[in-house]
């Protein structure tokens, strides 16, 4: 269990500005998107927004990665802008809105490649819409009839392994978190209104903005009140004691970014940890998890 250390002088914005490249990691940096260590900086800039902390939670940008590495997108988490570019060209090939509403502070923006030219992605703050890359083509316009309109608050985004769902960490008035599971695979095929009728998982948990990680295709892990809860095509099938901290998964394994290191569990069996090892990325494709720190990028792989 080596960590691979390579210096670097690229220091991305927080802990949400490093993500995954094919063979590599890509860093938004005070001087803009940086393929690590030591590319040339292409610069990316969004509209200002006033500063914003929501229990905790401070508005600020976060970098998002396709999965062939070829568009990055860079949003304001807790705000309302974002754009994405093609790492290729350089071009700016789509500009986010989330439209203005007063509560866009409580959530992540609600984004997520759902493959490599298909970007899912809140429009509102109770619509989601899905694009075509790199022509920026609305694939899902329509209109919403009452008995589809949602009264829900779209959050995180997390595509599962192969892309054909995702896991929408959002909430609803009391309020409440409610995460949700979109059938994408569905919604593209016909199913109009698919987004406004996902499926609720039915947590144990009142919050939103938590950990979540999709285990396999089928298995999402959500942090809760009391540990981990695991669900199965939406059905509760375990609840894990493991430590608090950021969460992962990968071929039915969990990884807890725990105080002490990366802890991999199995089910509610502690199998690894690395030692004083606290990465803010992972690489689904590979199995690599990444943190810059003290100016060098660490790596490992799982």
């Amino acid at each position: 269990m080596v960590i691979e250390e390579t210096p670097t002088d690229a220091v991305p914005r927080n802990a949400r500005c490093l993500a995954p490249l094919p063979t590599g990691w890509l860093a938004l940096t005070a001087a803009g998107l940086v393929v690590l260590p030591s590319g040339a900086p292409l610069a990316v800039d969004l509209p200002a927004e006033e500063p914003e902390d929501f229990v905790g939670h401070q508005r600020g940008p976060a970098l998002h990665t396709s999965p062939d590495g070829r568009f990055a997108a860079v949003v304001t988490d807790h705000g309302r802008y974002g754009v994405v570019v093609d790492l290729v060209t350089g071009a700016r090939v789509l500009e986010l809105d989330r439209e203005e509403d007063a509560d866009h502070f409580t959530t992540r923006y609600p984004l997520a490649f759902a493959d490599a030219r298909t970007l899912v992605v809140g429009t509102s703050w109770n619509r989601l819409d899905a694009f075509a890359l790199p022509e920026g083509r609305l694939l899902t316009a329509r209109e919403v009839p009452e008995e589809h309109d949602l009264d829900y608050y779209h959050g995180a985004l997390l595509p599962n392994p192969s892309g054909t769902h995702v896991l929408d960490d959002g909430w609803v008035w009391h309020p409440i978190g409610v995460p949700t599971v979109v059938d994408v695979r569905g919604w593209l095929g016909g199913d109009t209104f698919a987004a406004e009728h996902g499926r609720w998982l039915g947590t144990g948990n009142d919050d939103w903005n938590v950990p979540m990680a999709w285990l396999d295709d089928d298995t999402v892990a959500v942090r809760e009140d009391h540990g981990v809860g695991v669900y199965r095509h939406g059905e509760p099938v375990a609840v894990l004691d493991v430590p608090a901290g950021p969460l992962w998964g990968r071929h039915g394994l969990l990884h807890v970014g725990a105080e002490g290191g990366l802890e991999t569990w199995d089910g509610g069996t502690r199998t690894g940890v690395v030692e004083g090892f606290r990465p803010t990325a992972f690489a689904p494709l590979t199995g690599a998890f990444a943190e810059v720190a003290g100016g060098l990028l660490r790596t490992w792989s799982a």
